[in-house]
């Protein structure tokens, strides 16, 4: 239905295929029907006939299976061609030429004009400032388990949260980080900047507080027990913290940006938001590229080091290739005929380059549109019990006054 393709949902008693049953193949009818809706029935036997799965009165649920896979198939291939159009005709890219949706979005972003004089990084800043990276805040009240059964609750969402928060922010941050010698001189003047910071002081508590760190076991947890905890924060993030819940701090090191702002990606992003509310109202298709392209293109910003490499080496080559390559090679396996070596090989950290520094800067400022909302609500004395990264479980009485 999303691709309006002239295609039908079609029916597979799963329960049918039991091992036994596989075993056997060849199923009495009634004893099929009995594991279809009885609304599916007269099409289940129609679909039976038509792909000639009957055998007297018994069904061959093996080639039943195989034109249901088959018809999948079908399916699956008239979406992506539907979408290979659909992709065409609203942005003139094509979706062969990728492997995921946040590098399609990422290529519509270049192309738009959204990353120039913006510079990739790597080593060891693009390393630093990965620390500042946090994802979405997912949380019960108080990290605990909440049970609410006096009053109906709403899921309140935020309406496209990392789009509206690119839409929001100043800008992405042209040129190189630089480090900070004299944090009290850029504290105020720098454009942004990305730091490690003690925490010395948290004046307000939360029951959802706008900070985190990771406990013993990897996790995150959002919580108010931070004096004396040292975290990595950028400058917006850090302003959330000193304005909702009063937080005094010691800064240990970093580094800034002070070379503007490319502004692009404010009104590309509206332009695109735009687009996808015009085509969903004429209930066409096209306005599902734009959703992805809105929820994609800050994924590929944060891409992790891809720290190896597989590398095929021919067996007579082998001994060649190893002693130019040993301090790399972290294994080498012999694989297919015996004519090839698969070797994973180490990729050096300064051979990775992202925008990790406008990844932080979108999650940030996402947050903080979520942080207005929830600090308000807690000022104002409004019980809310669940948070995950855009949403609110909230009284659904309360959120008119909120």
């Amino acid at each position: 239905s999303a691709f309006q393709l002239d295609v039908k949902k079609e029916i597979l008693p799963y329960d049918l295929y039991t091992e036994e049953n596989v075993d056997k193949k060849y199923i009495d009818k009634d004893v099929c029907l009995k594991y279809v809706k009885k609304e599916d029935q007269a099409e289940y036997l129609e679909n039976c006939k038509r792909w000639g799965c009957f055998s007297g009165d018994k069904i061959d649920i093996h080639k039943y299976s195989g034109e249901y896979c088959f018809m999948d198939c079908i399916t699956l291939r008239d979406g992506y061609e539907k979408f290979r159009s659909n992709v065409d005709e609203a942005i003139g890219l094509d979706i062969r030429n990728y492997m995921s949706l946040p590098s399609m979005a990422n290529d519509y972003l270049v192309r738009e004009g959204c990353y120039e004089d913006v510079l990739k990084i790597s080593g060891v800043p693009r390393h630093f400032i990965q620390n500042c990276v946090v994802g979405g805040r997912v949380m019960c009240r108080n990290n605990q388990k909440q049970k609410v059964t006096t009053q109906p609750l709403a899921d309140f969402d935020a309406v496209s949260l990392y789009p509206s928060a690119m839409a929001r922010m100043s800008g992405f941050l042209k040129g190189r980080p630089k480090v900070i010698t004299d944090f009290d001189a850029i504290y105020n003047t720098a454009d942004g900047f990305y730091v490690q910071v003690k925490i010395t002081r948290v004046g307000k508590n939360y029951n959802f507080p706008c900070a985190s760190i990771k406990t013993d076991e990897g996790i995150r947890q959002f919580t108010n027990d931070l004096v004396g905890k040292t975290i990595y924060t950028d400058n917006i993030a850090l302003a959330d913290l000193v304005k909702f819940q009063d937080v005094e701090f010691e800064f240990v090191k970093g580094y800034y940006y002070d070379e503007g702002f490319q502004t692009k990606i404010k009104e590309t992003i509206e332009h695109v938001f735009q687009q996808r509310l015009k085509y969903k109202k004429l209930n066409n298709p096209l306005q599902l590229v734009f959703k992805e392209l809105m929820n994609s293109s800050y994924g590929k910003t944060c891409l992790k080091p891809i720290d190896t490499d597989n590398v095929y080496v021919s067996v007579k080559d082998w001994d060649k290739y190893m002693l130019r390559n040993y301090n790399y090679i972290k294994e080498a396996v012999l694989v297919g005929t015996g004519m090839f070596m698969k070797v994973k090989k180490i990729k050096t950290i300064d051979q990775h380059f992202n925008n990790v520094h406008i990844g932080v800067s979108i999650l940030s400022t996402s947050k903080t549109i979520m942080y207005e909302v929830m600090v308000t609500a807690e000022d104002m004395g409004i019980d809310m019990y669940y948070t995950d990264t855009d949403s609110i479980h909230i009284d659904n009485s309360k959120i008119q006054l909120l």
